[in-house]
């Protein structure tokens, strides 16, 4: 495999950071037993050949080595493969972005070697044909491909494919009825949405929209409704979208959606914007309340549908006094002449600005500078405060609090948001908030014994902060299970990720033997709420330790119909099946389980529940070690 590499001059190729000579190594890498190489490779490849978004001429050469790879069964994370060709197709592609990709341009017969130069048309129609090859693979791994993510992330790449909709369609429509796993009929409602003509919507949205029992898809379906309906369709598909702005939490599922970008408001924003004023107006108080709830980058997608559907599309950008967008790395402490008469607001101008000015979280981040000037809006909080005549000072704490979280769930650096978080605890010790994402830094930097000192603090200030309690469960769990229960009970009371909270407390209830309890509580969670894989999980957990092996099995198919690659729920099934002397379903629900996560064979290999199989040679090669990490690319930032 991959032997033609050499027949490039990589040298002769550009990417991000020059010469290409190294992409024939990281597409080498993407086979690598080892994950680590294999993660590796991707960020450097996401890094190089598709730098935030651009694509260089080294981009399409690359794609039928990646078509290569996705062709044999055996290369390990092929969903992630089929993610990289869609974005080198598209650039940022999702419910919030439209791509940036071939759009049929005169075509003059001219290679991009032909015009020796990066002609940005011609490259993005090079990749663009060099992905359309592999139509006839992408078409088989939605129909066929053995887990869902494979299947979903296939759709999520034929969505962009708009020269074939004629073949692509009607296919999708036909996997819709075959279609078990949540994801995969999302993905599935997704290319439809991108594909459909303009004679109006797809019906199989329609459908979908009125009769498909997963909030998830219903949802997908209504985004695609919004861009192709009008009349009762489309109010009927904005209500959905509007629903899910208000309340994400009843949309489970949407962050693990390739198509997925942001959060669930953010992304739905944009969508929203899309809509005439008129149309959109009915959404503003779902999108303030939003706002008031986002967190740092979540809040473009609210405030740009918020601008729109108040104030219209913005006019012309102010002169260039201020140097190009190109030229200005953090705009969030620039600003501009606002042109604004609060005079003039209506109350729904009024209203979307109030909730602007008094949403910390906009502030915190410098991407808004350019849609602000261009209604003339001030830049700065304390200025639109003062335009609107409220009083507003400037929280430190909140800015570093803010910083923080980036920091922690957008760069992966727990430790520097501690740091961050200790200051800001300094300047606003009796803000509870503070505290508990201060915990939550040191949970995820593993310092639990500092993260209860937090939490104590933070529960002294507010008794009845819900996160609060949520995170003190996470910290306890492996040493004081039964006060992690209580924690997660009182997280579920306040409404904290309930059903997470509730399936965490009947796992800690189990863990110190009061085993029907928790058994009692997992039944009424999947009665009330079938379409949650995790309690189905936890449910079929709690039967193998119970003894119920028939049980076991019945929930954790549940489970695994909702979602066909929880691994978890397969290694589960395969003990089950072990401790029932049925060795070949067992077995066949270990591959499942490595191949979806091979993490899990060591945990499999020393699992005494498999005692039976341990002599197994299939058993034995499924959960052999993989081989030690080797020397893996080094990463660019």
């Amino acid at each position: 495999m991959l032997e033609r590499l050499h027949n490039i001059d990589w040298s002769s190729l550009t990417h991000a950071y020059g010469a290409a000579t190294d992409v024939p190594g990281l597409l080498r890498a993407l086979a690598a037993d080892d994950h680590q190489a294999r993660k590796d490779a991707y960020w450097e490849l996401y890094g190089n050949i598709f730098h935030q978004g651009t694509r260089y001429p080294a981009t399409a050469p690359a794609v039928p080595f990646l078509l290569e790879l996705l062709a044999d069964p055996h290369t390990p994370d092929r969903h992630e493969l089929l993610l990289l060709l869609t974005h080198l197709v598209t650039g940022q592609f999702s419910v919030a972005a439209d791509p940036v990709m071939y759009a049929g341009e005169p075509d003059d017969g001219l290679s991009l070697a032909a015009r020796d130069g990066d002609d940005d048309a011609t490259i993005l129609r090079d990749i663009y044909r060099a992905a359309e090859a592999g139509l006839p693979l992408y078409l088989g791994l939605v129909q066929h491909a053995d887990t869902a993510h494979l299947r979903a992330a296939a759709s999520f790449l034929l969505a962009c494919l708009w020269t074939r909709a004629a073949v692509t369609v009607p296919l999708l429509r036909a996997q819709l009825a075959r279609e078990t796993s949540t994801p995969a009929r999302a993905s599935l409602a997704f290319a439809l949405g991108r594909l459909q003509g303009a004679g109006g919507p797809d019906p199989a949205l329609l459908q979908l929209h009125a009769h498909d029992p997963a909030p998830l898809v219903r949802l997908i379906a209504a985004v695609g409704l919004v861009r192709a309906a009008d009349g009762e369709a489309q109010a009927a598909a904005v209500a959905t979208l509007i629903a899910a702005v208000h309340d994400p939490d009843s949309v489970p599922g949407y962050d693990d959606l390739p198509c997925g970008e942001r959060d669930l408001p953010g992304d739905i924003g944009y969508v929203l914007r899309s809509l005439p004023p008129a149309l959109g107006l009915r959404a503003l108080p779902a999108l303030c309340a939003a706002l008031e709830r986002a967190e740092d980058f979540g809040t473009m997608g609210l405030v740009e549908a918020l601008l729109a559907f108040t104030f219209g599309e913005p006019g012309p950008e102010p002169g260039p006094e201020l140097g190009s967008e190109d030229d200005l790395e953090d705009m969030s402490e620039q600003t501009a002449t606002p042109t604004l008469d609060p005079q003039l607001l209506t109350p729904e101008q009024r209203q979307a600005l109030t909730a602007m000015a008094t949403t910390h979280e906009l502030w915190t981040i410098g991407n808004l500078f350019f849609v602000l000037r261009s209604y003339g809006i001030p830049t700065q909080r304390n200025e639109l405060a003062a335009l609107l005549g409220l009083p507003i000072v400037r929280d430190e704490a909140a800015e570093l609090a803010a910083q923080a979280r980036f920091h922690r769930v957008h760069m992966h650096n727990p430790g520097e948001a501690v740091g961050l978080l200790r200051r800001a605890a300094e300047l606003a010790p009796n803000d509870a908030g503070v505290w508990q994402q201060l915990a939550q830094a040191l949970h995820a930097g593993d310092d639990n014994p500092e993260a209860l000192i937090a939490l104590d603090r933070a529960l002294a200030l507010d008794p009845l902060l819900p996160a609060a309690h949520f995170t003190r469960g996470l910290v306890v769990v492996h040493t004081e299970p039964a006060e992690a229960a209580a924690a997660f009970a009182r997280a579920a009371e306040l409404g904290h990720q309930p059903l997470q909270a509730i399936t965490n407390r009947a796992t800690c209830l189990a863990m110190i033997g009061r085993r029907n309890e928790a058994l009692g509580l997992l039944e009424q969670l999947t009665a009330n709420h079938p379409d949650f894989a995790e309690g189905w999980y936890s449910l079929g957990l709690a039967l193998v330790k119970l003894g119920r092996h028939a049980d076991s099995i019945a929930a954790l198919t549940r489970a695994i119909a909702i979602d066909p690659d929880h691994a978890n729920a397969h290694y589960a099934r395969a003990c089950a099946h072990a401790l029932q002397s049925e060795p070949t379903p067992a077995i066949a629900d270990v591959a499942r389980a490595v191949a979806i996560d091979p993490v899990l064979r060591a945990a499999i290999r020393d699992d005494a529940d498999f005692e039976a199989l341990a002599d197994d040679p299939e058993f034995q090669r499924l959960t052999a070690a993989e081989p030690a990490p080797g020397p893996g690319p080094t990463q660019r930032n």
